[in-house]
């Protein structure tokens, strides 16, 4: 029988899905730099009609999740390691969602409603360390055939097995960029704060973050094969280099400054010395 119990690393992800018929077609494939259609219609959890691009500002990055309410186990597990990273998010780095960032949740169980979307909304923040900025959370619904034209836009794609009833699928956190474009995937569990943060930081292409944040994400590239952010000496070195070029520089001025100074007062005194030697000559005479 198909679930979507998949539970697992990527790796092992898609050895399981590739030894079950049921999961033919189901996956995830990569779409980096691809624009979502942000002209999609959505509701929102006050049964409003909502376009996708709304929750895009230019501003800041989006968290991108697909899950369906009724899923036995693995979206509600997806949606509890989603609420474990905001708030570590929260916790450590101080970063509210609305703030730094927004999160977006799309059901593609056309039987999902906006009164169920609001139901799982509600459970999700209640759990949170903080309150969600306006926006800062949303999860949306909507036909069909337009939640599949985004869950195909952003390579998520999975299938309704009627025997089950259920959906067999994957599950990943998906980085947008703020102008909508996608930048990334975070596939497996858990959803580790700090990676989430690093993977936010590029995804908003320098307009979120304090300085220290962004020279922290300078140190740190993606790897595809570890499925991670790593640290990298490379570029840990071409930034110390760039500090000490900066700190000689800043001494070597320093001197020059103070002995250009130093030489400047002397001549100044000894003109005024100068100046006094022959005012006194003057009255003598």
């Amino acid at each position: 029988m198909a679930t979507c119990a998949l539970v697992a690393h990527p790796a092992q992800a898609q050895r399981v899905l590739e030894s079950i018929p049921e999961t033919d077609g189901v996956g995830l494939t990569t779409k980096v730099g691809d624009m979502l259609p942000l002209d999609t219609p959505f509701k929102d959890t006050s049964n409003n009609d909502v376009m996708l691009g709304s929750m895009f500002d230019g501003e800041r990055p989006v968290l991108l999740l697909f899950v369906y309410f009724t899923c036995p186990l693995q979206c509600p597990y997806t949606m509890q390691q989603t609420q474990i990273a905001l708030n570590e998010l929260y916790d450590k780095f101080g970063w509210t969602a609305g703030e730094q960032y927004r999160l977006l949740v799309v059901s593609f169980d056309h039987n999902d409603t906006p009164r169920s979307a609001n139901q799982q909304r509600e459970g999700l923040v209640a759990g949170l360390h903080f309150e969600p900025r306006k926006g800062g959370v949303e999860i949306w619904t909507s036909t069909p055939e337009q939640v599949r034209k985004v869950a195909d836009a952003a390579g998520f794609y999975y299938r309704y097995i009627p025997e089950a009833r259920q959906f067999s699928h994957v599950s990943a956190l998906i980085y947008l960029r703020p102008d909508g474009t996608i930048h990334n995937y975070m596939k497996g569990f858990p959803f580790p704060a700090k990676q989430v943060r690093l993977g936010l930081l590029e995804a908003s292409e320098g307009k979120q973050g304090t300085v220290f944040e962004q020279v922290l994400q300078f140190c740190y590239t993606w790897s595809d094969s570890e499925g991670q952010y790593t640290l990298q000496a490379k570029r840990v070195m071409q930034l110390t280099g760039g500090v000490t070029v900066l700190v000689v520089g800043a001494f070597v001025g320093g001197l020059f400054l103070s002995g250009h100074l130093r030489g400047k007062n002397g001549r100044r005194m000894a003109s005024n010395a100068g100046d006094t030697t022959s005012t006194k000559v003057g009255a003598a005479t």
